[in-house]
């Protein structure tokens, strides 16, 4: 009989894997890619149109 792919054995995680690992990581990331994004375009743009502009 062939396993399921959803059976509880493949589901479980390994032996001190710390399940906020993979969130708290990903929210970093994404933090970072929105930093990036909004100093390319609104930080950026914003400071030359309010500093530089003098």
């Amino acid at each position: 009989m062939q396993r399921s792919l959803l059976a509880r054995p493949r589901k479980l995680a390994a032996p001190g894997l710390n399940r906020w690992l993979l969130p708290l990581t990903t929210l970093a990331v994404r933090l970072g890619i929105g930093k990036a994004y909004g100093f390319f375009v609104f930080w950026l743009p914003l400071y030359i149109f309010l500093v530089l502009k003098k």
